[in-house]
């Protein structure tokens, strides 16, 4: 099928159809596609996968979809019944295993998740409430702290007055050192600010990278389970057949000429 054929039929994304108008044919397309979710999206316009093949595809996500620090998916299946209905799924897939037996494995998934959540929720309750009391105690010694310079300093003052040009000499300098140090504090945050630009603009980069690479085995992986879409080519084969025996047939019923 031509790109433009199947582009007239069907609403694609402006980004996915300036790929597709790349090359002529949809085969083309399908073959040099590197992103896995316009291909799921051909397939549902085309010939959607079946089932057993969705499912299989899945299962293969879960298990090798690559993650940035090296690890697949699937290491960050810790808990045992979560890889168990993966386990499962791919055995129903292949025909080992019962509508039962996948339920099961689906609810004791289900359970895992919802334990696994429950207990993040625990922990981060406990988080914020010694985090509370953190910063409470830290407050009620910074107060103490205060209060005890501030009797000190007046103390000081009250003591000997002969300190108080010193003491205002001395408040001079401070100023000045806080406008100093005010000063170097607004050029390292503006300093800070680029830095962290910079590393968000790498780190933005980098996630990008990781997706064009999880993406991408994906795509291998669908190529694999449907090698290509049958429905782009079989018609045509199959006119070309029947022309052909079309042909032969009107050959042999044609009347013979009278000599």
């Amino acid at each position: 099928m031509l790109v433009t054929t199947f582009l007239a039929k069907h609403d694609a994304c402006p980004e996915g159809r300036a790929f597709a108008l790349q090359h002529r044919t949809m085969e083309q397309v399908w073959e040099a596609c590197v992103r896995s979710d316009w291909m799921l999206w051909i397939l549902e316009r085309t010939e959607p996968m079946p089932p057993r093949m969705s499912r299989l595809f899945a299962c293969w996500c879960a298990r090798h979809t690559p993650l940035a620090d090296g690890r697949a998916v699937w290491d960050l299946l810790t808990e045992e019944r979560s890889r168990n209905a993966v386990v499962v799924a791919e055995a129903y897939a292949r025909g080992g295993a019962t509508d039962v037996e996948l339920a099961a494995a689906r609810d004791a998934a289900r359970d895992a998740a919802r334990a696994a959540g429950d207990a993040a929720w625990a922990a981060g309750d406990a988080a914020r409430g010694a985090a509370r009391g953190a910063a409470g105690a830290a407050a009620r010694d910074a107060a103490r702290a205060a209060d005890w310079a501030a009797a000190r300093g007046a103390a000081r003052a009250a003591g000997d007055a002969a300190w108080a040009a010193a003491w205002a000499a001395a408040r001079d300098a401070g100023a000045a050192a806080r406008a100093a140090d005010w000063a170097a504090a607004t050029a390292a945050w503006a300093a800070a600010r680029d830095a962290g630009a910079a590393a968000r603009d790498a780190g933005a980069a980098a996630r990008a990278a990781d997706w064009a690479a999880a993406t991408a085995a994906q795509c291998r992986e669908i190529r694999r389970l449907i090698p290509g879409l049958t429905k782009w080519t079989a018609p045509k084969r199959a006119t070309s057949r029947k022309s052909s025996k079309s042909r032969t047939s009107r050959k042999s019923h044609a009347p013979a000429q009278d000599r």
